[in-house]
């Protein structure tokens, strides 16, 4: 004999799923780091990490030749 579903057993099933849709939503906000940054590498090596919410410049030299990096706005 299968039983209908009561209008309270489907409050409890909306409920449940929007406390795991919530609880989903605030973990991945913890994991996001808290600024975007630019990283600059040179040969594959990490050579600065330059926070793309701050106005910054950046020159980087080589015995190749030099590169700017200008971050604003």
């Amino acid at each position: 004999m299968r039983m209908k579903p009561v209008k309270n057993d489907i409050i409890i099933l909306i409920s449940i799923l929007a406390l795991g849709v919530l609880l989903l939503f605030i973990t991945r906000q913890a994991d996001k780091p808290a600024g975007t940054v630019a990283l600059i590498s040179v040969d594959g090596v990490e050579y600065a990490r330059l926070p793309l919410d701050r106005d910054t410049v950046l020159t980087v030299s080589t015995t190749e030749g030099s590169n700017t990096v200008r971050v604003s706005d």
